[in-house]
């Protein structure tokens, strides 16, 4: 074979891999798993994601630990840490071994998924190609039943969970996966769960006004479908305790926290809502118990950001309280500054592990340094605010510092300039709570 045979034969050799790359490329989009599911600027945006996961792996329901490693390989993934991102779905197919005992199980369509596509972006195409077989196979044996969706209902449960992960701007979307998949299997108690927080986290960030309403939205009846499939389920029954809290049915609100802390007093998670349920009620013993076993659930989980801004919020409300007791005027003043103090520094934290992705921590900062008559500072604090939120991809925080800063204007009495960023918040789309204070308080000004 002469030169010219050879770079011919190497060019259609090369023409024809690039061909089936591309034809293997095209399938894997198709699947239904991390890589597809767009979740890329969620994971680059903030660095913490890992540990939240893990520590979901450590304290929370085993159901989720296959999820929860398909979650972690996909990071691990878009770090090109291919040794890690197999190590996590080698967990992931031993977890789901335990509960499904089946290697071709609906429960590994995820998982397969995932490893097509690790094997493919590390360029072991025949390794790609036998796992989208596995879930083919899978896929063609596999009847959806009475879901209306094409989607597997437990590649929906699991996008439901990795999507709710990602923080507030998938709530919305996780909530519809997780109620596609409840469809086919309304008796799941975990499926029943999650589906149940997430429309409660949305509830409260779409229609915060009829939280407090007697009659129950959707995620409140899912809780309380949640106890009825298990009775004994302390997270349904700490969250119902809050919902129930809001809308002041005290006496059902402290039943249903009874029974989360006599199963799970020492649970991280529950401690974290049970230290947020003590802030609400307000009293000093409350607030007092509140910071002892938020400072509990920190020695667990010392990263969380809302413990960390619910102690913020309980050191604000203790200074808020001894401002109205008669004592001696400079210790009472000392005391005072002590509290304040306390609840910058928890909240300042807040908002430096969520890596400025959580700023309403921040906004009671302001509102801390303009009622101590550092209103400069406030003002400083808000333009530091506003450009720290240039190199994120959710507007949703600045539409949040619009209505607030307009709050705090509005208290200093510069009409002028409150209407300015009530106007600008009025006109964004992203949160409507947000959205919501800056059309009220444009309707009362003149």
């Amino acid at each position: 074979m002469d030169a010219g045979q050879t770079v011919k034969t190497t060019f259609w050799c090369q023409q024809g891999a690039d061909m089936v790359e591309q034809s293997l490329e095209a399938e894997l989009k198709q699947l239904e798993c991390h890589f597809t599911w767009n979740l890329e600027a969620s994971v680059r945006e903030v660095s913490w994601f890992e540990e939240a996961i893990e520590f979901q792996l450590k304290y929370n329901s085993e159901v989720w630990n296959p999820t929860a490693h398909n979650f972690l390989a996909f990071i691990a993934a878009m770090k090109k840490s291919w040794p890690c991102a197999l190590q996590h779905l080698a967990a992931a197919e031993e977890a789901s071994r335990k509960t499904s005992h089946q290697e071709m199980s609906e429960h590994n369509l995820v998982l397969y998924s995932n490893y097509a596509w690790v094997h493919f972006q590390m360029n072991n195409q025949q390794e790609a190609n036998c796992y989208l077989k596995k879930v083919q196979k899978i896929s063609g044996e596999t009847k959806v039943g009475d879901c209306t969706s094409p989607v597997n209902p437990e590649v929906l449960a699991e996008k439901g969970w990795t999507l709710f992960r990602c923080g507030f701007a998938h709530y919305n979307n996780a909530a519809m996966c997780l109620k596609e998949a409840l469809k086919s299997r309304p008796d799941h108690v975990q499926w029943t769960l999650a589906c149940a927080i997430a429309l409660c986290r949305c509830e409260w960030k779409y229609n915060s006004s009829d939280c407090y309403k007697l009659e129950p939205l959707e995620g409140e009846k899912l809780l309380r479908q949640t106890l009825e499939l298990d009775p004994e389920n302390s997270m349904a029954s700490i969250h119902l305790a809050i919902r129930c809290q809001a809308k002041r049915q005290k006496k059902e609100a402290h039943l249903h926290l009874r029974k989360a802390l006599h199963k799970a007093s020492n649970h991280p998670t529950i401690q974290k809502y049970n230290a947020h349920f003590l802030e609400r009620e307000g009293s000093p013993e409350s607030l007092n118990e509140a910071i002892r076993i938020a400072q509990d659930a920190l020695n667990t989980n010392p990263n969380n950001r809302s413990l960390l801004y619910t102690l913020g919020k309980v050191y604000y409300r203790k200074a808020k309280l001894l401002e109205k007791e008669i004592m001696e005027p400079k210790t009472k003043q000392d005391q005072i500054k002590s509290l304040l103090d306390k609840s910058i520094y928890f909240n300042q934290k807040s908002y430096a592990v969520s890596e400025k992705t959580f700023v309403k921590p921040m906004c009671n900062v302001a509102r801390t340094y303009a009622e101590v008559g550092m209103i400069d500072q406030a003002r400083s604090l808000y333009n530091d605010l506003f450009a720290g939120q240039e190199r994120l991809t959710c507007s949703e925080n600045v539409q949040i510092l619009h209505a607030q800063f307009g709050l705090l204007l509005l208290r200093q009495n510069d009409v002028e300039e409150a209407k300015k960023h009530f106007t600008l918040g009025l006109h964004m789309n992203e949160n409507p709570n947000a959205a919501n204070i800056c059309k009220d308080e444009l309707e009362k000004l003149p």
